[in-house]
């Protein structure tokens, strides 16, 4: 099947459904909410046009639970931020691709890290030695989906055949704070209003990460999906889709932690990743 690209008119406004992608059903005002949770949706605007167009009572419940636990994180409550030697030690992996980057190397003709730069990055990132290949990034999908990552986050760019530093990711590897800064500022979705697969999938997934004890439960995030409408192929979201359809950001959380913490389709957060999660949310820009 040839994907489409489809559009469900809600109200006055048109959300434009991603190729592959169809929302389903009829989109729910707000009701039956109280002044305080209706309050605390207005602490975080983001998700309530995820929250309209979920039906579904209990996962409804389960969002507005967790924004419960986000807005009592808050960093104005005295919550004490992570040391800077934690923030190295969680970083480490960004930091190291970032000096063998450098000044910039040049990319394979397909376009991937030289195969040595690649396979370093593979060590750090923690990959087991079956899973390391001399090959190049072509064959270590977690070492090419980081990368990707980080040219998402605004760290690194392509021009001309070169993979370069930006500004940013030349500022964080002289101060970690400012690097730490950067991510917590570029990790959300940079269309907030779009209603697209890949912003409820990102959301959520930050969500996730910042108010679970350690676990990173990607697949209630996947039934929430579900819940609101979405579907891959007229099936059910599962969790490889919030990852491979939507959410870049699961990605980089995955590997935001120690060496020994750091692994691909990770049930566990970091400390740091779920700091950086809710340092993105608690700090994003009112729409």
């Amino acid at each position: 099947m040839i994907p489409s690209r489809s559009a469900l008119l809600v109200g006055d406004s048109w959300l434009v459904a991603p190729a592959g992608f169809a929302p389903a059903g009829p989109v729910p005002e707000l009701f039956g909410l109280d002044q305080e949770t209706r309050a605390l949706i207005a602490q975080f605007p983001q998700f309530k046009s995820i929250l309209n167009e979920c039906p579904d009572q209990q996962a409804r419940s389960e969002m507005i639970h967790r924004l419960e636990i986000l807005a009592s994180a808050d960093p104005r409550s005295g919550r004490p931020a992570p040391e800077e030697s934690e923030l190295v030690d969680s970083l480490s992996a960004v930091l190291l691709l970032l000096d063998d980057i450098g000044t910039g190397v040049r990319l394979t003709s397909a376009g991937y890290l030289p195969p040595k730069i690649a396979y370093r990055f593979g060590e750090v990132l923690g990959l087991r030695d079956f899973e390391l290949s001399t090959g190049g990034e072509s064959k270590m999908l977690a070492v090419m989906h980081v990368r990707e990552a980080l040219q998402q986050v605004g760290l690194l760019r392509k021009y001309k055949g070169d993979l370069l530093l930006t500004k940013a990711a030349k500022d964080g590897q002289e101060a970690t704070p400012l690097l730490w800064n950067h991510l917590a500022a570029r990790l959300l979705p940079s269309e907030p209003t779009a209603g697209t697969f890949s912003h409820d999938a990102a959301l959520l997934s930050l969500l996730f990460a910042a108010t679970s004890d350690n676990s990173f439960d990607l697949t209630t995030v996947a039934e929430i999906l579900t819940a609101s409408g979405w579907r891959v192929n007229d099936e059910p979201v599962q969790s490889y889709d919030v990852v491979f359809q939507g959410s870049w950001q699961t990605i980089l959380l995955w590997y935001i932690a120690p060496k020994d913490q750091r692994a691909w389709f990770n049930g566990t957060v970091s400390p740091a990743a779920a700091e950086l999660a809710r340092a993105t949310l608690l700090t994003a820009k009112p729409l």
